[in-house]
C-alpha cells in the first residue's frame, strides 16, 4: 500500500469538511499521525477507495477516510 495514496485521500476528504483547522498534511506529517497504527484499505477495482487506521493496543479507531469519488456509494462501511 502506497502511503502517498492514503495522504491524497486524507487531504481530499478533509477539504470537504469544514471542521478541521489544518486541512492538509504532507507525507511526513501523515506518517507521524498514523505511527504505530494498523492501516486497512478498502480497494475497489485496484484503487484505494478509503482507509481506516486503528490504534490496536486500545481498540481505538483513529482515522476513517473515504476518497470523495467513492463517498455515498457504499464503498466503506463499519
Amino acid at each position: 500500500m502506497d502511503l502517498k495514496d492514503l495522504v491524497s485521500i486524507f487531504n481530499r476528504a478533509r477539504e470537504l469538511i469544514d471542521c478541521f483547522k489544518e486541512k492538509e498534511a504532507d507525507l511526513e506529517k501523515f506518517k507521524a499521525l498514523v505511527e504505530g497504527e494498523e492501516i486497512h484499505a478498502a480497494v475497489i477495482n485496484g484503487k484505494i477507495a478509503g482507509f481506516v487506521s486503528v490504534w490496536a493496543a486500545e481498540d481505538f479507531l483513529h482515522h476513517l477516510y473515504v476518497a470523495p469519488e467513492y463517498q455515498n456509494r457504499g464503498a466503506v462501511k463499519l
